[in-house]
């Protein structure tokens, strides 16, 4: 509603503002049609590469976007459920309240990206990589995810499975053998 009235002030101080304003509405509805109706992988890589990168609400459930090239994109909320990442470069991308329920991210590159809101547990993350700068949907920790943390921030990884009670190397702990 705010969006609404601050719009419509823009509108009345903007000489020929309600041709922008319609402009501008225009291509916003343009592109949710547009991104509701991708007909799968070949469309989402063909937008890419000609340079699009918001992909916000996109319904791609089982597309398989093996070895994708998605650095960048926004991807908040849309549903990936049952999808196949495998090896895709999601550095830096936004998947914001996305729907990744029983998709493959084995070894995807998560360094940077925005998974907040996004529940992990039914996805596939073993061997994906991530980093300092990749945020994590509350109460997700990357080490029981089997994610594997970018060199250098290896050090944090052992710090949270120590914390979680876990040997880095030879798993749960037992009392007494510190």
């Amino acid at each position: 509603m705010q969006e609404l009235s601050r719009m419509r002030a823009m509108e009345t101080r903007l000489n020929g503002g309600r041709i922008a304003l319609a402009r501008e509405d225009a291509a916003a509805y343009a592109w949710r049609v547009r991104a509701a109706n991708l007909r799968g992988a070949d469309d989402l890589r063909r937008l890419y590469e000609a340079g699009e990168r918001d992909f916000r609400g996109a319904q791609l459930a089982c597309a398989d976007l093996t070895g994708a090239e998605l650095e960048g994109a926004d991807l908040s909320t849309a549903n990936l459920a049952g999808a196949s990442l495998i090896g895709s470069n999601l550095r830096n991308t936004r998947l914001v309240r996305s729907d990744l329920a029983g998709a493959i991210l084995r070894q995807a590159d998560l360094r940077g990206a925005d998974l907040r809101g996004t529940p992990l547990g039914r996805a596939d993350l073993k061997a994906a990589r991530y980093d300092a700068a990749t945020r994590f949907p509350a109460g997700f920790s990357p080490v029981d995810g089997c994610l594997m943390p970018e060199s250098g921030f290896l050090r944090r990884a052992d710090a949270l499975s120590a914390a979680a009670g876990r040997s880095p190397q030879n798993g749960p702990r037992r009392a007494g053998h510190g």
